[in-house]
């Protein structure tokens, strides 16, 4: 899931992440289905496995938890970039047809691995 490729990143850069939960493209009916329970077991295990390494911001609802977790993606699709290239990535991914071009977050100076997930 997404926490997962991101604390495999900010693992490996020595760096802590912060990323904002509502900044994360989710699929429309999405949360609906986690809401309801319906997720598959492999992203329990991955809230499971980075919670550890996680601070979630109080109030953070346990289906966008698993959101973040999501067992069925097709990859850890992140892309870090300096702060000053931000936009212009992100306006050029959109520019192509990226289905999901977004700023989430950030890498910080911190405890390596660590992620702070704000709402």
């Amino acid at each position: 899931g997404l926490l997962g490729h991101l604390h495999n990143l900010a693992s490996a850069s020595g760096l802590a992440a912060r990323i904002r939960a509502s900044a994360v493209p989710v699929l429309d009916f999405a949360r609906g289905l986690a809401s309801q329970g319906g997720v598959p077991g492999g992203t329990k295990r991955n809230l499971a496995w980075v919670t550890p390494n996680t601070k979630f911001a109080t109030g953070l609802a346990d289906h966008d938890r698993l959101i973040l977790c999501d067992a069925q993606t097709s990859g850890g699709l992140l892309i870090a970039v300096p702060r000053e290239r931000e936009a212009e990535l992100v306006r050029d991914l959109e520019r192509r047809g990226t289905p999901a071009a977004a700023s989430i977050g950030e890498l910080v100076a911190g405890t390596s691995g660590s992620l702070e997930i704000s709402p």
